[in-house]
């Protein structure tokens, strides 16, 4: 291969301004990690793993096609020269082209963003429901009178906190300890003293002890197995190491 990129820039059949212009072809090969990175997520949840890994490979190695197309170019040219000289024209036109639509596609992308965040942050609106306004925090009109609303911050769609407190779905969850506690996933989570489901305390669970499966909505301590916060027969829970 790197012999006969050196034969090609060696060629005296070819002008050197063709060469240069002819190799413009290669532009979008520089966007290759990109494609690479995408396709990864793109086919990161395959039905048929043998005709996915065939897709995947196929995407890939397009730089391949890049250079066979300037091999036939190249064969284009010498037959003839016009012909051969507006492919690689076109290449750069459209790569100048996609390159603008993409930085003028990101650009106002951000804009909108932030202009939509300048137009929340006067509403006071925070997300998910919550609202300042006068120093005081609300949840769809109804005041959360236990909140700071200078250290009011939500954590995901279920939790929030300020300062002191939790509060799940916007009610506060007195019985937390605010230093230890932890989200686990599925509606789990606890702290040194308890382990709650849906920001209820979840009886006869062990805190040192409890695990949440990780995909399920299952869980276990050394004593005890759970299903959607339910105590349940630890038979009933999938394969757990």
């Amino acid at each position: 291969m790197v012999n006969k990129i050196l034969n090609y820039f060696k060629s005296k059949d070819l002008p050197r301004w063709f060469k240069f212009l002819n190799l413009s072809i290669l532009l979008p090969i520089s966007i290759w990690p990109y494609i690479f990175f995408t396709t990864i997520f793109f086919f990161d949840h395959p039905t048929n793993l043998d005709t996915t890994l065939f897709y995947f490979f196929i995407v890939n190695i397009y730089p391949l096609y890049f250079i066979i197309l300037i091999y036939l170019n190249t064969k284009l040219f010498k037959w003839n020269k016009i012909l051969g000289s507006i492919l690689p024209i076109l290449f750069i036109i459209s790569s100048l082209a996609s390159i603008l639509y993409i930085g003028l596609s990101i650009y106002q992308t951000q804009k909108k963003y932030s202009e939509e965040q300048t137009e929340r942050n006067k509403l006071g609106i925070i997300g998910n429901g919550f609202i300042k306004r006068d120093n005081k925090i609300f949840l769809n009109d109804s005041i959360i009178i236990e909140a700071n609303s200078n250290t009011f911050e939500i954590v995901n769609w279920e939790w929030s906190k300020d300062g002191k407190l939790y509060f799940y779905h916007g009610k506060p969850v007195q019985t937390i300890d605010y230093k230890t506690f932890k989200l686990l996933d599925y509606g789990y989570a606890k702290d040194k003293n308890n382990v709650y489901y849906d920001g209820e305390i979840l009886l006869d669970a062990d805190p040192k002890t409890f695990v949440h499966i990780e995909g399920t909505n299952d869980g276990r301590d050394k004593k005890n197995c759970f299903r959607s916060g339910e105590k349940v027969d630890c038979s009933v829970l999938l394969s757990y190491e």
